[in-house]
C-alpha cells in the first residue's frame, strides 16, 4: 500500500501513475496483498457525548436545522462563539443556554434583553425543561410577541 500512495505523492510526473486505470490497478493489487488484522476492536463511543435529545429550529434562519445535544452546555447568541448562531438584533450575544445533569435538561437565559419564553411564559432563572419544550427569544411589540427565533427540545430526535 505504501508503493502506491509513493507514487500518488510523487514529486516527478515520471514516478505517479500515467493514468487513473494505472492507479486503480496498483491498489487493486495492494488491498489484495493485504491481509486482515488478526483482532477487530469494537470502538465504543463515549456514552456521556452520545445525544440524548436534540434541538430543531422550527422559526427562524435555517428551519428545519437539527442538533444533537448531549452534556456539554448549548449556547444559542448573536455572537460567533455560539453553538446556535442567530444574526438578528432581537437576540442577544449570549441569549439562552441549555444544559443536562443526569438525563435532565435545564434552560437558563443568560440576561437577554427582550427575554426567553419557555412555552409561552417568560422566564428569568433557570428552569428544568420537558421534551417537546419550545424556546423562543423574542421581543414584545405593541403587545404582540415577535419572535426572532423558535427551536423544540425532543428526546432522541423526535
Amino acid at each position: 500500500m505504501s508503493a502506491v500512495l509513493d507514487r500518488v505523492l510523487a514529486k516527478s510526473p515520471d514516478e505517479r501513475f500515467p493514468s487513473a486505470t494505472e492507479f486503480v490497478r496498483g491498489l487493486t493489487r495492494a488491498l489484495e496483498s493485504t491481509t486482515a488484522p488478526a483482532a477487530v476492536t469494537e470502538i465504543r463511543p463515549d456514552p456521556a457525548a452520545t445525544p440524548t435529545c436534540t434541538l430543531t429550529v422550527v422559526h427562524g434562519p435555517r428551519p428545519g436545522e437539527i442538533h444533537a445535544l448531549d452534556t456539554r452546555p448549548f449556547v444559542l447568541g448573536r455572537e460567533a462563539g455560539a453553538d446556535l448562531v442567530v444574526d438578528d438584533s432581537r437576540v442577544s450575544r449570549r441569549h439562552f443556554r441549555i444544559t443536562s445533569n443526569d438525563g435532565a435538561y435545564w434552560i437558563e437565559d443568560l440576561g437577554a434583553g427582550n427575554g426567553t419564553f419557555v412555552n409561552g411564559a417568560r422566564i428569568d432563572s433557570r428552569r428544568s425543561c420537558a421534551m417537546a419544550t419550545s424556546f423562543a427569544s423574542a421581543s414584545l411589540r405593541s403587545s404582540s410577541i415577535s419572535r426572532a427565533v423558535l427551536v423544540r427540545l425532543s428526546a432522541d430526535g423526535r
